[in-house]
């Protein structure tokens, strides 16, 4: 009966110590949702902006249940040149030398960053492009046509008789 109670003894001190690597888990993993709803969040936010209005920035925190998530986002202008995607230097993309922006793309990247229970920080990063004419990235096109595999303007596909 006494070693029947030490095995006992032994296999709930087990349960007890791998629910609490459960709970740890379970909380990162919430986390990690979380983050990545937010990160998501703002993506959406700067596609809905007028395409000269989206910018940089940092977010104050964001607390939600146990965690305080920071964001910030930046981008990168470039344009697309027989369907390979160049990033401008400076973001002007000044092509023509009229003194005006020839940037067809912002390449958005938004960090969200939180520290876990315990003490490790821990990311998640999401990155997206966004057109000047967001009809001109869409992977569905009415009218037949066809969006380019990277995002470049549209080609109309013609079905010649």
């Amino acid at each position: 009966m006494l070693i029947a109670s030490l095995i006992f003894s032994i296999g709930i001190i087990a349960v007890i110590s791998l629910q609490k690597t459960f709970f740890a888990i379970a909380g990162s993993a919430n986390a990690r949702t979380i983050a990545t709803t937010l990160a998501q969040n703002k993506i959406d936010q700067l596609r809905v902006l007028d395409f000269a209005n989206i910018d940089e920035g940092v977010d104050e925190k964001n607390v939600v249940g146990a965690h305080s998530f920071g964001r910030d986002w930046s981008f990168t202008s470039g344009y697309y040149n027989n369907g390979i995607y160049t990033p401008c230097g400076n973001d002007l993309c000044d092509l023509d030398a009229d003194g005006v922006s020839d940037a067809d793309q912002k390449a958005i990247e938004v960090i969200v960053t939180w520290t876990n229970a315990d003490s490790t920080v821990e990311s998640v990063t999401l990155d997206h492009v966004i057109n000047v004419n967001p009809d001109a990235a869409s992977g569905v096109l009415a009218g037949g046509y066809t969006a380019g595999g990277g995002g470049e303007k549209p080609v109309p596909s013609i079905t010649t008789p």
